[in-house]
């Protein structure tokens, strides 16, 4: 250590950090007490809100007075960028109470996020889990293909809503994009709900058994059930949606049994499917005609009641001493 006041310059260099634009030095000049050894001085980073590669400079410490000796002379500073990579974000806006037959348009709108720094993002794509990638922008005049701080995106894209639609539709919408400035990918997802309403199945049974019995007799009837999808006369056909939770029953004899139809096995009754359903009956000792209804009951995908039902009726015959009667009735069927 000197017993002297030791005085010695400082300078900076650039190497790839410029002075004025990433630094400032303010200052040439450090003041060493006598048998002091140590001392600082500061190099200010310039915030300008751009993002910028890492960058150096170079330290010098020269012409230290009074015979003083520099142990390390030389220092190489970095300069790392602070400042909030860009930022996107995503907005999905969906129509109101959509409705099966009905063609649809959502709207993507896709702009730089608060947290961004403003920096330019490229190669902008928007991929939607439900409806795939989105390619269609309303594009203004004279907008080129990176997305600037200030600039809003709208996509759009068209579905036509089937009755094979699902009745409740969730998807995520993702964007991504590149930093322009160090490549980096960007990011920003956006998630969305559609209720789908006007499904409106019809359901058809058609009820059949033998049309005379015996008492005691143990008789089989057999339903047949399935989607009208076409008109019949006054009878309008449905959708063809899918329908839930088919279950068929006559008041009179109980719960019907499923025995085949359901052919890719989902349990939902398809346009295409012919279900089959039986039950027993043992025939009463009565001397009139047995009239029995069979009720289909469903659910559409909404959750809304569906059902038809059919008559069938049996005549009962009377047996006396090896002769028998049919009862005095006039057969509608």
């Amino acid at each position: 250590p000197s017993s002297q006041i030791v005085t010695v310059e400082y300078a900076a260099t650039d190497i790839t950090a410029t002075a004025g634009d990433d630094y400032a030095v303010n200052g040439s000049l450090l003041f060493f007490a006598p048998s002091v050894t140590e001392q600082s001085f500061e190099v200010e980073s310039v915030v300008d809100n751009i993002y910028e590669i890492t960058e150096t400079l170079a330290l010098t410490l020269l012409n230290p007075n009074s015979n003083a000796v520099l142990g390390n002379d030389e220092a190489t500073l970095t300069i790392v960028d602070s400042t909030v990579n860009p930022a996107l974000s995503v907005a999905v806006t969906t129509p109101p109470n959509p409705q099966v037959g009905e063609s649809i348009v959502l709207t993507f709108t896709v702009q730089h996020s608060a947290e961004s720094d403003g920096s330019a993002i490229g190669n902008i794509q928007v991929y939607d889990d439900w409806l795939g990638p989105i390619t269609s922008r309303l594009q203004a005049p004279g907008e080129d293909d990176r997305l600037d701080l200030g600039e809003v995106w709208v996509y759009t894209a068209t579905y036509t809503i089937t009755p094979g639609a699902s009745s409740l539709i969730s998807s995520t919408t993702i964007v991504s994009g590149t930093d322009l400035l160090n490549g980096a990918p960007v990011n920003a997802i956006d998630s969305y709900t559609l209720s789908i309403g006007g499904f409106n199945p019809r359901l058809f049974i058609d009820k059949d058994g033998p049309s005379i019995a015996v008492a005691g007799d143990t008789i089989v009837f057999t339903y047949t059930v399935i989607q009208l999808t076409i008109s019949i006369g006054s009878i309008e056909g449905g959708d063809g949606s899918a329908v839930s939770n088919v279950q068929v029953f006559d008041p009179n004899i109980g719960e019907a049994t499923y025995v085949s139809g359901d052919e890719n096995n989902n349990n939902l009754l398809d346009p295409s499917e012919i279900w089959v359903f039986t039950n027993q009956f043992v025939v009463p000792d009565v001397t009139t005609t047995i009239v029995s209804t069979g009720i289909v009951t469903g659910l559409d995908k909404e959750g809304h009641l569906v059902q038809d039902d059919d008559t069938h009726l049996t005549y009962i015959e009377m047996v006396f001493e090896d002769k028998i009667f049919l009862p005095n009735v006039v057969r509608n069927d």
